[in-house]
């Protein structure tokens, strides 16, 4: 696994769309040294700390979770790191814990609804066979709300953000290299078919990323953004909020993002609106 410098201090992975593979990050102070995300399984999270042997850095000493979704924790206890993570975070872990992973258990919580067709699928890609031995971590550090870190002239803030992906998610801005890992906050709620995203909670989100003060931004699942690259996509977005805001039907947004742009719906425009639209059938918006 190729780790890329981003900074002097800060380090990314690749995402992996096989698996559902994300981004894991390395954060180093003078001191310590803050791995971001726990991989989706043991041999995720070894690749990393393979590469990270090559880095002129203090030892792991711990790792902050963005949420609680399997491919970002399923390789912690792996890495024999203390896991920091808030409540929410944790109680879902817990709950995590409580479950089997065999085809036949994860089968059935697609067929109730309580598992994503998309995760059983990508964990057996992950963890092929049926008998899984599955470690779900316990949070060693549980924090209420948010985490400040000193890691050594180099801090990490773990910061809440309210999404539609979870309601557990949280970024790390690594301040001083003005970075931040966005773990999955910009993503859909997929907990049900069909897959969804507010308007009012994006506008919210992109508007307080870019109040972050940063040059860089990480998503876990797609290639990272420049600062004025986050703008042009963050603008973009709201663009398309409001046209889904204010439509009837996919059509009407089509018109009216027509009207509000100059421009006709790309392919991936007509996407996004169909993704705000979706919400309506939840009663949201």
């Amino acid at each position: 696994m190729p780790v890329h410098p981003l900074t002097k201090r800060v380090w990314y992975s690749d995402p992996v769309a096989a698996g559902d593979r994300p981004v894991l990050g390395i954060a180093a102070g003078e001191r310590a040294s803050l791995l971001i995300d726990g991989g989706n399984s043991p041999a995720h999270v070894w690749e990393l700390l393979s590469a990270a042997k090559a880095l002129p850095i203090p030892p792991l000493s711990s790792i902050a979770l963005t949420h609680w979704h399997w491919d970002h924790c399923f390789g912690a206890v792996s890495a024999a790191l203390p896991v920091l993570a808030c409540q929410a975070t944790e109680r879902k872990l817990r709950w995590m814990r409580s479950l089997a992973w065999t085809d036949a258990a994860m089968e059935a919580r697609v067929a109730e609804g309580t598992e994503m067709e998309f995760c059983r699928a990508n964990i057996a890609i992950e963890w092929p066979g049926d008998d899984r031995k599955i470690e779900v971590p316990t949070a060693g550090r549980v924090y209420a709300d948010s985490l400040t870190l000193d890691l050594g002239g180099l801090t990490a803030r773990l910061l809440p953000v309210a999404c539609d992906h979870a309601p557990d998610c949280h970024v790390v801005q690594l301040v001083e290299d003005r970075v931040v890992f966005l773990g999955d906050c910009l993503y859909l709620n997929m907990d049900r078919q069909p897959w969804y995203r507010t308007t009012i909670s994006t506008r919210r989100l992109l508007e307080g990323l870019l109040a972050l003060d940063a040059d860089w931004y990480i998503p876990a699942h797609h290639g990272l953004y420049d600062r004025e690259a986050f703008r042009r996509y963050a603008e973009g977005m709201i663009r398309l909020s409001y046209a889904a805001e204010g439509a009837e039907d996919l059509p009407g947004a089509e018109r009216l993002y027509a009207a509000m742009t100059g421009r006709e719906a790309s392919d991936d425009d007509r996407e996004v609106l169909g993704e705000y639209l979706a919400a309506r059938q939840y009663g949201k918006r």
